[in-house]
């Protein structure tokens, strides 16, 4: 009975990590490393120090947000409303990190020092349990994934998948 249990929690382990290295190549696949990278878990120890932008459409900027993050549209950004100095910390996301790294990129264009895109972008935050809130700032559980295809990327059963 031990050794299938054994073999049992095995498999379930080596099915979830192949998962998250699929997510991974998946992510890795869309960047191209223009933009220094952030992991969820370094920024989650910095996260009351940094500007936070989110690269996202308006509606999934609408359904939730990670805490203290600033709207930019990516299809047409408009980078005058926000309020961010050229030498603090920045910290870009979108939903697995392609549209924030290329706001990044343009941030960096325009003389922003320190900016960062946040790799798996919020379904890797959200996948690794960290908050997210409304706009209004009340904590939800939903997250807008972009559509269906990457949706399926979002894992964590604690959150709602919204397209």
């Amino acid at each position: 009975m031990y050794k299938s249990l054994i073999i049992v929690l095995t498999v379930t382990l080596s099915l979830g990590s192949c998962a998250q290295n699929t997510f991974n190549q998946t992510v890795d696949g869309y960047l191209n490393f223009s933009v220094d990278t952030i992991s969820t878990q370094s920024f989650s120890k910095i996260i009351k120090k940094v500007k936070i932008i989110d690269a996202r459409s308006l509606a999934e900027y609408s359904t939730s947000k990670i805490v203290g993050a600033q709207f930019i549209d990516f299809d047409n950004p408009n980078f005058n409303t926000l309020q961010i100095a050229k030498s603090d910390t920045i910290v870009v996301y979108c939903t697995i990190g392609y549209r924030s790294e290329k706001i990044g990129k343009q941030l960096k264009d325009k003389g922003f020092t320190n900016v960062l895109n946040l790799y798996g972008g919020i379904i890797q935050w959200a996948n690794d349990s960290n908050q997210v809130c409304n706009p209004t700032g009340m904590p939800t559980n939903s997250i807008h994934t972009y559509d269906a295809s990457w949706g399926k990327w979002l894992t964590n059963i604690n959150f709602q998948k919204v397209n």
